[in-house]
């Protein structure tokens, strides 16, 4: 006979013990169902009919165990209370959890494991989460939770992943009213665009001001008040802060170059670099240069007439950006200086763009190079930018 085998009833004053022997297991007993799909076995081993009365209690004696459970209300199943030490749902797993399997207090493997076997302590959640939220430890025994509190991490935080997008975000105290945010968009190129701070000699704040409208840079501004296109930023103060100068980006500007003694004898071959190529559509424009040369032991000998040029054409031969000045004077002495006047005092033709514009300024000399001078120079050029497109 397979399933129940023998049944009998202890009687007492109120509450009888069922005798159950079975070949079924613990689980199989605990099945919903199991009494009435028994009923032959226990016509069989009563008898008969087994009558069953609501204060029953059983006793059972399956193949895995035994265990105490109730009648159901219908007559029909064992409701399980108390099992033996073996383990319904045998085979289990070293090391797995068990946990309890039905309201009647089964304990099964339902194949739970714990992430790491050597440790003692099994973290639980403090409260009610939210999915989506960062759990962290809120306590030093483990507990974790997403309630809000200082978070920190001993090392680096990213948002996203390269190809993934991620954002950076900080919220005010008060309730929609914006927040600060930190978003990677995507380079020409795989760059690496980093905030980091220099030493300071104080605690600072730096605040980002409106830069009145939607598609504003980060400027270090002292006002709110924005900045005019083509306008040059200036100082205000000593701490860093910028503001509109008011002065148009083609104001007159200032350079000083030094020249060595070697660099003037050698600039009919190698033309000296004053003021570097401007950018296309923009074209230098001097005004002045001041060429100071602090006289040394030897007089400057041939040589031939000195000029600022645009672009470094040998020989003194590129467009002239300025008055010439004769060789000759450049024998002299003692420490001198030398004017030079700009296009602004009509000394120089007209200027074509294929020759000027984005052109550097160099200076040079014709005919021949300058020989046994040892004088050193400081060229002190006023010039403007102009736009020409």
């Amino acid at each position: 006979m397979t399933g129940i085998t023998a049944i009998t009833r202890d009687w007492g004053d109120n509450v009888s013990i069922v005798r159950i022997t079975t070949t079924s297991t613990l689980s199989q007993a605990s099945a919903a169902g199991y009494i009435t799909a028994q009923h032959s076995n226990i016509v069989a081993a009563n008898n008969g009919e087994f009558e069953w009365l609501a204060s029953d209690m059983c006793l059972v004696y399956a193949s895995d165990g035994w265990m105490f459970a109730n009648i159901s209300s219908d007559f029909t199943a064992l409701e399980p209370m108390v099992f033996s030490t073996t383990v319904v749902g045998a085979p289990v797993t070293v090391g797995d959890f068990a946990v309890f399997a039905s309201t009647g207090g089964n304990i099964e493997d339902l194949g739970y494991l714990p992430s790491n076997a050597a440790k003692t302590r099994v973290v639980m959640a403090g409260s009610s989460t939210t999915a989506g939220l960062i759990a962290h430890f809120v306590d030093t025994t483990g507990t974790i939770d997403d309630t809000a509190g200082v978070v920190s991490n001993l090392g680096g935080i990213y948002a996203g992943a390269s190809g993934t997008a991620g954002v950076l975000r900080s919220y005010p105290s008060a309730a929609t009213s914006g927040y600060f945010g930190l978003t990677g968009v995507a380079n020409a190129a795989d760059y690496a665009v980093q905030i980091s701070n220099a030493s300071h000699g104080q605690a600072t704040t730096y605040v980002i001001t409106d830069a009145g409208n939607a598609n504003g840079r980060i400027l270090n501004a002292a006002t709110a008040t924005p900045f005019v296109s083509g306008n040059l930023p200036a100082a205000s103060g000593t701490g860093g802060l910028m503001v509109d100068s008011g002065t148009p980006a083609n104001a007159l500007k200032y350079a000083s170059v030094a020249i060595s003694a070697a660099e003037f004898n050698g600039m009919y071959e190698a033309p000296k670099l004053l003021i570097a190529a401007p950018g296309a559509n923009n074209l230098i424009v001097v005004s002045q240069i001041d060429l100071i040369m602090t006289y040394n032991a030897n007089a400057f000998a041939a040589g031939g007439v000195v000029a600022a040029q645009y672009d470094n054409t040998v020989h003194g031969a590129g467009v002239l950006a300025t008055n010439s000045e004769a060789a000759a004077d450049f024998a002299a002495a003692a420490s001198t200086t030398f004017q030079f006047t700009g296009t602004s005092g009509n000394t120089v033709g007209a200027l074509p763009f294929s020759t000027t514009v984005n052109k550097g300024l160099y200076l040079s000399n014709a005919t021949g190079a300058f020989t046994t001078g040892d004088s050193t120079f400081v060229a002190k050029i006023f010039y403007r930018i102009v736009a020409t497109a």
